[in-house]
């Protein structure tokens, strides 16, 4: 489903309809009456209530119409996330039913074989139970926003969980664990990589999308503004609107930077515009890092492990979990769901302070 202004100054709508042969065809209508947005809009809500009530919809038109939407507002990488959870999760049960016939039982049912359904003989995370649901709710909301459908089954619908798992716990490496592996690692790109991770709290993503133009070596910061996709193997926007933020470096970050600089300039005919890190695929960065690991002999840890281990560095420093998730690239309180463990005197702290401030009074 799309508006959009004509080059003659009115608006028009086009959506994807099925015919009674279940081809699927894109239809448009505009007339020079719809002189804004708004009046496209509420035409494009109207023929969609008089096709429905004329022929019900199956899910599967309402499932397309909302993908195709999202493929234009979303980036690359959510639209595919959307596309293939829908294929994999949803469609199997919904695709064929018609709109008006799905009921809150139907979702339950779904909800209740969710629960029991495995991947490689694995019953599904907490996170990914979370993620499916959250977008089968999303395509009913965006059908009720969109007048397709007369009551939404997902209203009252609650997330559900497997109560018995437990959230994998994060493995933090410790600096004298840190310096014991870093000891072993004989490439220089990837010695520095390790401690951009490990001392400035990068997601992988956003280190792969650095290039030296990102870095202020002569000021100690580091500008984050993009994140690199290994799936599609593109540079996009961050992750979330706090993940624009600029770094600063640690001494120790500074000096390996300057030393690959030097390295690159001494290599090649050397590019500012490149990756710092250049263009590995993940599988065989994830190789080199077990590599090391066993030779180093300290206890197993994934990229994102050393993440984890920066915010440990600030709690033990004795930063406040604002301080830290405005570093990491959080918001408060996505920050505190993840690691708000590792801050367990900040309410302390905080009572402490506002005593303080009344007992000076």
């Amino acid at each position: 489903m799309a508006v959009r202004k004509t080059r003659y100054g009115y608006y028009l709508f086009s959506v994807y309809v099925t015919d009674n042969l279940g081809n699927r065809k894109r239809m448009q209508q505009q007339s020079p009456d719809w002189t804004s947005r708004s009046k496209a809009t509420a035409a494009e809500a109207e023929f969609l209530r008089s096709l429905s009530a004329k022929n019900p919809i199956e899910f599967s038109e309402l499932a397309n119409q909302y993908i195709d939407y999202k493929r234009m507002t979303v980036k690359h990488s959510s639209w595919y996330d959307i596309q293939s959870v829908y294929d994999r999760h949803i469609a199997p049960t919904f695709a064929k039913m018609k709109m008006s016939k799905i009921t809150s039982a139907h979702i339950i049912a779904w909800q209740k074989s969710l629960l029991d359904a495995s991947y490689r003989g694995n019953f599904y995370s907490n996170a990914q139970l979370s993620k499916i649901q959250k977008y089968l709710k999303a395509m009913f909301s965006w059908a009720d926003q969109h007048d397709m459908i007369e009551k939404n089954p997902t209203k009252a619908m609650r997330t559900v969980k497997r109560e018995e798992i437990k959230k994998d716990e994060q493995v933090l490496i410790n600096p004298d664990e840190f310096k014991q592996f870093i000891e072993v690692v004989d490439n220089p790109v990837y010695k520095t990589l390790y401690n951009v991770l490990y001392y400035c709290g990068l997601r992988l993503g956003e280190a792969m999308a650095l290039t030296f133009k990102d870095i202020d070596l002569k000021n100690t910061s580091v500008k984050i503004t993009k994140t690199y996709n290994f799936k599609f193997r593109e540079v996009t926007s961050p992750k979330t609107k706090n993940s624009t933020r600029i770094v600063e470096m640690t001494d120790i970050v500074v000096s390996h930077l300057k030393e690959l600089y030097k390295y690159y300039e001494n290599s090649y005919e050397f590019d500012l515009d490149c990756p710092v890190f250049g263009v590995m695929s993940y599988r065989t960065m994830t190789r080199r890092l077990d590599e090391w690991i066993e030779l180093s002999e300290v206890k197993r840890f994934g990229h994102h492990d050393l993440r984890h281990s920066c915010v440990s560095l600030l709690a033990n420093a004795g930063f406040n979990d604002f301080q830290a998730a405005k570093r990491m690239g959080h918001d408060v309180r996505m920050f505190n769901e993840v690691y708000g463990h590792l801050f367990p005197n900040s309410q302390k702290d905080m009572a402490k302070a506002m005593d303080n401030i009344a007992k000076n009074k």
